[in-house]
């Protein structure tokens, strides 16, 4: 008689895009991943770089196989909350964002046979000084902004 085994395993890609805009002068942006909170300590979290070509950024645990895979340009710029599993957090903090850094982010979290996903899209924005054309006959017109900043929520 064959013995049938199965195993269960749910791939969930979740269907929200998220889209971060990040100041060239910022000191650091947060790509936002969340999940459910009381995580079990097996749990895995990966996080790629999808566009323009793929890179591994970060892994929990950071183990020293996942160092050598990690690409070197994120080595010493990436950071996760220590307390992530307590949280369901998940979030990567990236430092210094340079232009080089804009693509399409995926935090991969691997939870029982359980694999969720989650995309971020990182864009890095100039700061731009907008003036509007004065009207001689009216002063009332003249708008003069200083530098627009888009601060990563």
């Amino acid at each position: 008689m064959p013995h049938n085994s199965f195993t269960r395993i749910l791939l969930l890609f979740v269907n929200v895009q998220v889209e971060m805009k990040v100041n060239r002068d910022a000191e650091f942006v947060v790509l936002p991943c969340k999940t459910s909170a009381g995580l079990p300590r097996d749990t895995r979290v990966e996080w790629t770089r999808s566009e323009p070509g793929f890179m591994f950024v970060h892994a929990y645990p950071n183990t020293s196989a996942h160092n050598a895979e990690r690409e070197e340009r994120y080595c010493g710029r990436t950071a996760m909350k220590e307390d992530l599993l307590r949280t369901g957090n998940v979030s990567l903090t990236l430092r210094y964002p340079t232009a080089r850094d804009s693509g399409r982010y995926v935090c991969t979290h691997y939870r029982d046979k359980d694999i969720l996903r989650q995309r971020v899209v990182l864009k890095q924005v100039q700061t731009v000084d907008q003036v509007q054309p004065l009207d001689p006959g009216k002063t009332s017109d003249l708008i003069s902004r200083g530098p627009q900043t888009v601060r990563a929520t």
